[in-house]
Formats: C-alpha cells, structure tokens, sequence
C-alpha cells in the first residue's frame, strides 16, 4: 500500500499535440557544471514554441534568480518540497566545486524557486499546498501578499504583472500562453512513484 509520502508529483506538460501544430519544445537543462549532467543537476526549462518558458525543479544548479541562463520564466513548477527540488541551497558560481560536490550557498529562508518566481514575475504552479507554501515565500521576497494568478479564457496569460500563484488538484490541468497566442500549453498534475 502507498502512503502520500511515496508519491512524487510529476507534471505532465503537453505541447503541440496536433500534427497541424507540432513543432519543437526547446529542453534545455540548468547544470551546475557545463557539459556535465552531476547528481544534484534538477534545473530544466522548456520553452515552448509560442514563447511560454517553464522552470522545472530549480533545485540546487542555479546561481539564483540572477542567473543568467534562466531568461524570461513565465511560469515555475515544484516536484515536490524537498530541498534538492525547491532550492534549499544555490550555486555559489557556475563550474565551482566539483560536478559530485558543487560549491553551494544557503538559500534560506525562502528558496531558490521563490526567489526566481519573485524575480521574474512567473506564474507558481504546482499542487495547492505547495503553491501556498511557495507563495508565502515569494511574499517574504517581494514584502507583499502573492495574489491568485487572473484568467483570461479559462489561459493564465503571460507575462504576469508580478508573480502569482496557480496551484492544482492531482489531476488538475492549467494552461499557459503568452499574449497574442492562438495556443496554449497545458499543464497537469499527475502522481508518479
């Protein structure tokens, strides 16, 4: 028998599912050490091609919401809330340490997720308590409240006049498009184990 503690959120994201719309989705993983994928490497944006960029996991292979790698973040989704996933801890520099021990600096007592999320505006979903644990995070950051995001259409639309939060059900789908978007990207909660 599962307990809640064996499953980990997985998120399902869906881009262009026709064949009348199928294009590329950019993956481009967030390292701590060029040209290598370390143990501890979570950090991964995809970039969709009507322009919608998802931060996945910033975990412990990012410098920050600094970092320059990461460009536009519409939107930042969690695993799960363990430290190596949301950002306990942060890259003190690109390349520093060793690919098994990267030189790392506290995060606390937000997160790196947080910190992005607060930088960049991004929309925060992820499942509802999470979300909420994030968003108090993100107002810890910013000195304010961190408001539901808006919907346009049933489509959270970006980008966000400031950070929002957009948490889910397991099961439950939110769609992301950039303004001007015929389409959006679907994103949906889902268990894994």
């Amino acid at each position: 028998m599962m307990k809640s503690h064996d499953f980990v959120l997985l998120f399902a994201l869906a881009f262009g599912c026709t064949s009348g719309w199928a294009q590329n989705v950019k993956i481009t993983p967030l390292g701590s050490h060029a040209g290598e994928l370390c143990g501890r490497d979570r950090a991964t944006i995809f970039e969709d091609p009507t322009g919608v960029r998802i931060l996945y996991d910033a975990g412990h292979s990012v410098t920050g919401a600094e970092d320059p790698r990461l460009g536009d973040v519409h939107v930042v989704l969690l695993s799960y809330a363990h430290g190596d996933h949301m950002g306990d801890r942060k890259m003190q520099a690109q390349d520093a340490g060793t690919c098994a021990a990267p030189e790392t600096v506290s995060a606390t007592p937000n997160s790196t997720t947080a910190e992005i999320a607060a930088a960049k505006n991004a929309a925060i979903v992820m499942m509802f308590p999470m979300a909420a644990f994030i968003g108090r995070k993100v107002e810890n950051v910013r000195g304010k409240p961190t408001p539901a995001c808006a919907e346009t259409g049933g489509d959270l639309v970006a980008p966000f006049p400031g950070p929002c939060l957009a948490g889910v059900h397991l099961g439950g789908t939110r769609t992301v498009k950039t303004s001007g978007a015929a389409r959006a990207v679907e994103i949906t909660a889902v268990a894994g184990c």
